[in-house]
């Protein structure tokens, strides 16, 4: 573990209570692999792999057989180690997407992959996938937006796909590349259309808007998007304390949002909840008792948003940890005043404390396999999978 000196979540002066004798190194680190000898790297990724799949915590409540796995696991990096770093990389989070699909458990290397980009997006709306936005003339001249997209480059899009998939892995491609479409009008016309990637495309604000971005919708509500938590995000509250807390009702976008500083998100309810509050438990599954992490009440009050104001989360499949820490806590502890708004049956439910190892060539793992095999609870239950669900 690399750190300068060891240290407890209690000294940040947030906490009133953690479990005695956990520094910071014992659920959150990071660890150096050296290679030694004359293995190749790629093998030494394989390896690695392995040995975390062995611990990794969360088989029994993905009902995911172990043994099966652990061999499928090795039949798969067997298969395809012969292949360039990194397409041997791509490939095996393609498979843990497919298999655990875990955020805290992936792969990540310094592979200089080619910019991709898109200018159509899909969003689901029942068991199609609805062109929702356009951001290329000559395309929206052809295609109206509410078409349904039926195939990209001659593949079928089926109902097992993730909206975010089509988005992210599909329909985004590199500059100058050839995009064919197949898709059914609002009008139930047929068509198809061929475009070409251009260099760029303006994004509107308020399509994909910036993190910690605050805009005052009208008189009464203030919007606050959250993209990832982090000290910054405190001081962005308190920035804009004015507007916001002027309002009677708030808007915390989660969406997308998949964790940070679970510190920073103790400072950040603090001000929502102000009184001494539990945030979470933590222990081992097989203890009866699970240590409560309790935080402090507010130090100034002043900073406080009013008790009255109204918030309004909205979350989606991709909040994650902390984020969905932070909609439990609100939810809890303001549940007269908080509702869950979401499209999405429930949250990521992906609740751990994850680790970076970083191997040679510039390959990290980042894995929630290490640490003391204790979890996070929330209201003594693990949320894994599970996540939260909308009102």
């Amino acid at each position: 573990y690399l750190y300068q000196y060891k240290s407890t979540p209690f000294l940040s002066g947030e906490l009133s209570s953690f479990p005695k004798n956990v520094t910071r190194e014992i659920f959150k680190g990071r660890i150096e692999v050296s290679n030694i000898g004359n293995t190749d790297n790629k093998e030494v990724l394989a390896e690695t792999l392995l040995l975390l799949l062995e611990d990794y915590p969360f088989y029994d409540v993905k009902k995911i057989d172990k043994n099966e796995f652990l061999k499928s696991s090795k039949l798969f990096l067997d298969k395809n180690k012969y292949l360039s770093k990194c397409e041997f990389i791509d490939s095996i989070n393609s498979y843990l997407r497919h298999s655990i699909d875990d955020p805290h458990f992936r792969v990540g290397s310094a592979c200089d992959k080619p910019k991709k980009i898109t200018p159509v997006y899909v969003y689901p709306i029942g068991d199609r996938y609805a062109v929702s936005a356009i951001f290329d003339e000559e395309v929206q001249k052809k295609m109206p937006l509410g078409s349904t997209l039926l195939k990209i480059n001659d593949q079928v899009l089926n109902k097992n796909l993730n909206y975010r998939e089509i988005n992210d892995e599909l329909l985004k491609q590199p500059i100058k590349s050839r995009v064919s479409l197949e898709f059914k009008k609002p009008s139930g016309e047929l068509d198809n259309i061929v475009y070409y990637i251009k260099d760029k495309y303006e994004i509107t604000e308020n399509f994909k808007p910036k993190n910690l971005y605050v805009k005052k919708l009208n008189d009464s509500v203030v919007y606050f998007k959250i993209n990832k938590i982090t000290y910054d995000l405190n001081m962005a509250y308190l920035n804009n304390f004015n507007i916001i807390n002027q309002s009677k009702g708030l808007v915390l976008d989660l969406r997308g949002c998949t964790g940070g500083d679970f510190l920073a998100a103790s400072q950040f309810l603090s001000y929502f909840i102000g009184n001494e509050f539990v945030f979470f438990n933590y222990g081992y599954v097989q203890a009866d008792d699970k240590n409560a992490v309790i935080v402090n009440k507010s130090k100034d009050t002043s900073y406080n948003y009013h008790q009255k104001g109204q918030l309004i989360l909205l979350v989606d499949a991709d909040t994650a940890c902390v984020a969905e820490m932070i909609a439990h806590a609100l939810i809890k502890y303001r549940k007269d005043t908080s509702h869950i708004v979401s499209k999405d049956k429930h949250t990521a439910g992906a609740l751990s404390f994850a680790y970076e190892m970083n191997l040679p060539e510039g390959i990290m793992i980042l894995t929630n396999a290490l640490g003391d095999k204790r979890k996070i609870y929330l209201d003594n239950t693990i949320i894994e999978d599970k996540g939260i669900t909308p009102d």
